[in-house]
């Protein structure tokens, strides 16, 4: 059955494989694949205890899995369903509907991913969300992300690790959530969050550029000028020009 997997996706995906479950959530935490299809019976682990630890580990939480099994009556299903997985498919399937499905699956993660980017901006204005999307674990997590990073950018000595710390992960871990979920690494959104408080204190306070610089946890106003100008296109003095 991997093999028969294997070969449906590999002209179009990377595809890595595991004989159970158990590995299978090692592969997650190592690789951060964009998706899982996963077997509902299976030796050491299991599809449903998969799904389980699969959902209840932040680090990884937000993968989409497919189960696949034998198994198709109602019962099974909804225990699949209420385990959190994203879809069902009964054995045996037709290929070109595991690629739709899988396909479709993909294409709500990456919308889902989207909406989470909106939440990011430290100062934009609240985004109207749907409420199962406002309630749902990625966007609990992008919350904590934010509110992290905004209670500490003014501190120059904030780095990935202490990011990482504050939120129960491994600088690994996290680096690889955040690329997942949004694209970015830790250390570019910690400059982003850094970088749109500095916009705020050029357009709305007369202090030097600087002391701008140093409110918002830059040790040094040349790196802050560089960093600044690669985000905006103009210099800080340029900004504050504009602005006024």
């Amino acid at each position: 059955m991997r093999d028969l997997l294997t070969s449906l996706f590999i002209s179009n995906f990377v595809c890595i494989n595991a004989v159970n479950g158990e590995l299978g959530l090692a592969l997650c935490k190592s690789e951060m694949p964009d998706l899982v299809i996963s077997d509902v019976m299976m030796p050491v682990m299991d599809g449903y205890q998969f799904i389980k630890a699969l959902r209840s580990d932040t680090a990884i939480s937000h993968i989409p899995v497919l189960l696949l099994s034998a198994k198709a009556d109602t019962r099974s299903k909804l225990k699949g369903l209420d385990l959190l997985a994203d879809d069902y498919l009964s054995k045996p399937f037709e290929p070109q509907l595991l690629l739709s499905r899988v396909q479709g699956l993909l294409t709500i993660r990456e919308v889902l991913n989207q909406n989470l980017k909106q939440q990011l901006p430290a100062l934009s204005q609240t985004i109207e969300l749907d409420p199962q999307m406002a309630q749902s674990k990625d966007y609990v997590f992008t919350e904590r992300v934010k509110t992290t990073v905004k209670e500490h950018y003014q501190d120059e000595a904030f780095n990935v690790e202490e990011f990482a710390a504050a939120l129960y992960l491994s600088p690994r871990a996290l680096q690889l959530k955040m690329k997942a979920l949004y694209n970015l690494t830790p250390s570019d959104y910690i400059r982003n969050i850094r970088l749109e408080f500095a916009q705020e204190l050029l357009k709305n306070s007369e202090l030097a550029i600087g002391l701008v610089a140093q409110q918002v946890g830059f040790n040094s106003q040349s790196y802050f000028a560089r960093c600044f100008k690669s985000k905006y296109n103009m210099s800080p003095k340029q900004f504050r020009e504009k602005s006024s």
